[in-house]
């Protein structure tokens, strides 16, 4: 090898050692070195991408881990995205226009169990602690976060969903943005069981059921149903759809061939020089036209259903998803609703469905990317806690598919849903029609 080729190939190094130094990411566990599995953590994203190009999306992955992928405008980054654990993360990296940089999380990460309780608060800290003592007397290890009372909960609330309680001092729902926020906060992190408490004299809002503790307004629920990361048992009591195309898909090919036969027939009829011309350029358009139409289909068989659980003082609706799909497709999507989580069999179904949580460029999910191999599942669970019961219940249940996941997951020993109503609304998609189920109702009022 001559010098002046060694010259040229060690500039060509330079060059890209240069490139990928000139990217500088680093990603912060904002709960420390918690996690809970199954739920989202808040990570902070800052540095720069130098030269990055618009409309280009930047993701942080890791093994046990539901990768996030937020598209840049520009190369620099100030923000706090959630991240889905399901376990330690495992190699962590983030990617940008197909390289990756591994991310230091400043040490291993540890699941918070029954023994800790990870609290945010803003305010007095003598009065938080006393309250939280008071909440979760039975922890071992308490581990607060002091917060800024302007904005407690940087970025979307549902990345704090790992967090036990939540407690605020006046200053922070003193504005009406404040109270908005709060709003959108309980609307996220009730349903993952998080205890919200607010100090003042009232109840910041007459919408929810608080109850008055140690100078603070509370809102709390204990939610009910699967509490596993993977959870292989809710694909083994749900029987699988028929991995074929839809009926609706398979009608509309059935009519364009009957449509193109009779046309091919009636030229075929004419008797007129080029007529086999005239079929074969004919024929090569409505080839064309339907591989083009064929990009658009969706190979997708989605069926849901839901089930809702009433107490005294709240109602839970887990709306659940089921997808198969005939053939092998690499764009599927799930619009994100409130809590939309994937429900994983385990890490094998982790790795052949690669989901990622896409967010905004402010950091909001969007929705949901992954790709299911051919006869291959996917499910989500919705959850939303609300204060108020349907209006009506019909005091029976149907045959519903859902009935193995209501038995094991939700019904106590010997008890019995005491009806269903109508199907709960389902997260948007861009899907065939789906099946629905009704909604099991499970109600535990005092009569």
């Amino acid at each position: 090898m001559t010098r002046v080729t060694m010259a040229i190939l060690a500039g060509w190094v330079a060059v890209l050692l240069a490139a990928r130094a000139r990217a500088d990411l680093a990603v912060t566990p904002m709960l420390g070195e918690y996690y809970k599995p199954g739920k989202f953590i808040p990570i902070h994203v800052g540095g720069t991408i130098e030269g990055a190009r618009a409309k280009k999306h930047v993701t942080f992955d890791a093994d046990n881990v539901v990768g996030t992928s937020i598209q840049i405008d520009t190369g620099r980054l100030d923000i706090v995205l959630p991240w889905l654990l399901y376990g330690e993360p495992v190699n962590p990296k983030w990617i940008y226009n197909r390289e990756s940089w591994p991310i230091d999380l400043k040490g291993r990460m540890r699941p918070a169990g029954a023994e800790q309780c990870l609290y945010v608060y803003t305010g007095e800290t003598a009065a938080a602690n006393e309250l939280i003592k008071s909440l979760f007397p039975d922890r071992r290890e308490y581990v607060p976060l002091k917060r800024n009372p302007e904005r407690p909960l940087p970025g979307p609330a549902i990345a704090w969903e790992a967090l036990d309680a939540l407690v605020l001092d006046a200053a922070s729902v003193a504005t009406e943005d404040q109270r908005q926020r709060l709003g959108a906060t309980i609307e996220a992190l009730l349903p993952a069981g998080v205890t919200i408490a607010v100090r003042g004299d009232r109840p910041p809002d007459a919408r929810w059921p608080w109850e008055a503790v140690k100078g603070f307004h509370v809102l709390r629920h204990r939610p009910e149903g699967p509490t596993v990361a993977y959870n292989a048992g809710a694909y083994e009591r749900v029987p699988q759809g028929k991995a074929d195309w839809p009926a609706a898909f398979r009608l509309r090919i059935v009519l364009i061939g009957a449509i193109v036969g009779l046309g091919a027939v009636g030229v075929a009829l004419m008797r007129f020089r080029g007529v086999s011309l005239v079929m074969l350029i004919a024929a090569g358009l409505v080839v064309g036209t339907l591989a083009f139409w064929r990009r658009f289909q969706s190979p997708v068989l989605q069926q849901s259903g839901a089930v809702m659980v009433i107490d005294d003082r709240l109602v839970q609706t887990d709306t659940w998803v089921f997808q198969v799909t005939a053939s092998r497709d690499p764009n599927h999507e799930m619009m994100w609703a409130n809590a939309l989580h994937p429900v994983l069999a385990g890490r094998e179904h982790e790795k052949a469905l690669t989901p990622v949580l896409v967010c905004r460029e402010d950091g909001e999910p969007s929705r949901y990317s992954y790709t299911i191999p051919a006869k291959g599942r996917m499910a989500f669970m919705a959850r939303t806690v609300g204060p108020r019961p349907p209006a009506t219940i019909e005091p029976k249940v149907d045959a519903t598919p859902l009935s193995g996941i209501v038995d094991a997951y939700y019904l106590a020993r010997g008890e019995q849903p005491a009806g269903q109503t109508s199907a709960a609304p389902l997260p948007r998609t861009n899907y065939n029609p789906t099946e629905m189920w009704p909604t099991v109702v499970i109600d535990r009022r005092k009569k």
